[in-house]
C-alpha cells in the first residue's frame, strides 16, 4: 500500500513472471525432448508436430495458470483463491477423465477446456487452429480481468 508502484504494474509483472517462467519451462523441456530423441533416435521425431504439440501445451496452460491467477487477484483468502484457482483445472482433469473412459459421458467434454488440446488433430496439423485461438485468447482475457480485479480490489491491511 506504500509502495510507489501501482497496483496495475505490480500484477502486471506477475502476471508476465508467471506466464514467462511456464512458457520457458516448457520450451526446455521442448529443446531437452527434441535433443534426447535425435541422440536416441535419429530421425525419427516428427518435429514439426512437437514444435505444434509444445506451442498447443504452453497455450492450454496459459489459460490453466490464467484461471490460478484470476482467483488470486479476486479473493483475498487463500483457501477461496485455492479452492478456485486449483479446483477448476482439477475438475477439468476430472471431467476429461471421464470423457476418455466412456462415450456415454462425451456431453461432458463441452464443460472442460482440456478438449480444446487434441493431440491427435495437432498430430496431423489439421483442425487444431480454433483451439489454439480460443486457448490463447482466453489467457489473455483472464490475465487481464486478473490485472483490473487486482487494480479494483480492497485490500485488508
Amino acid at each position: 500500500l506504500t509502495s510507489p508502484s501501482k497496483r496495475t504494474t505490480i500484477a502486471f509483472t506477475q502476471g508476465l513472471f508467471l506466464l514467462t517462467s511456464t512458457w520457458l519451462l516448457i520450451i526446455i523441456l521442448m529443446f531437452s525432448g527434441m535433443a534426447f530423441c535425435s541422440a536416441a533416435f535419429p530421425d525419427m521425431l516428427d518435429i514439426n508436430a512437437f514444435l505444434r504439440l509444445n506451442i498447443g501445451a504452453c497455450l492450454l496452460f496459459t489459460i490453466i495458470t490464467g484461471i490460478g491467477f484470476l482467483a488470486s487477484a479476486i479473493f483475498n483468502e487463500t483457501k477461496h483463491s485455492l479452492m478456485v484457482g486449483i479446483g477448476l483445472p482439477v475438475l477439468f482433469l476430472l471431467l476429461n477423465m471421464l470423457v476418455n473412459v466412456s462415450d456415454k459421458l462425451n456431453v461432458l467434454r463441452y464443460f472442460t477446456i482440456l478438449t480444446l488440446y487434441d493431440a491427435e488433430a495437432i498430430v496431423k496439423g489439421i483442425g487444431y487452429g480454433t483451439d489454439f485461438i480460443i486457448m490463447g485468447t482466453g489467457g489473455i482475457i483472464l490475465y487481464t480481468i486478473a490485472i483490473m480485479a487486482f487494480n479494483k480490489r480492497d485490500l485488508p491491511v
